[in-house]
C-alpha cells in the first residue's frame, strides 16, 4: 500500500469519524469519576493508539480482501482490548482513579468500539465513500 495524499485523506477522515463515534459513547458511558475533559481526551487518545494497527499493520499481516472475516475479527478484537489495557494502565494501574468504576469503564470502551464498527458498516452499506 503506497501512502498517497488520497490515502492520507481517507485515513484522516476514517480516524475523525472513529473519534466522533467512540468519544460520544465514552462521554456518556465512562464512570462519573472521570471528568468530561478526561472522557474527551480518552476518545481521541485511545483511537489514536489503536487506529494505526487496524489501518496499517493488520492489512499487511492479513489481506483484508482475501481474508476479510479474519482481518475484521483480529482488528476489531485487538482495538478494544488494547484500548482497555491502555485506559487501565493510565487511570487504574497508576492510581489516577479509584477501582470501583473499572468494569463500567472497560465495558464502555468495548461498546464504543462496537458502535464505531457498526457505524462503519452502516456507512459502507450505503455506499458512502470516506
Amino acid at each position: 500500500m503506497d501512502f498517497t495524499p488520497e490515502l492520507a485523506l481517507t485515513v484522516l477522515k476514517g480516524y475523525v469519524l472513529t473519534v466522533i463515534f467512540e468519544t460520544a459513547v465514552l462521554i456518556l458511558g465512562l464512570s462519573r469519576q472521570h471528568s468530561i475533559k478526561r472522557r474527551f481526551i480518552a476518545g481521541v487518545w485511545l483511537s489514536a493508539a489503536s487506529y494505526p494497527f487496524v489501518i496499517f499493520l493488520f492489512p499487511r499481516l492479513i489481506n483484508p480482501i482475501e481474508m476479510e472475516t479474519a482481518y475484521r475479527v483480529v482488528s476489531e478484537t485487538f482495538a478494544p482490548l488494547f484500548e482497555c489495557f491502555l485506559f487501565w494502565l493510565v487511570y487504574y494501574r497508576l492510581k489516577q482513579a479509584p477501582g470501583d468504576g473499572l468494569a463500567r469503564d472497560m465495558s464502555t470502551i468495548v461498546i464504543a468500539n462496537l458502535f464505531s464498527y457498526g457505524m462503519g458498516l452502516v456507512i459502507e452499506s450505503f455506499g458512502f465513500v470516506i
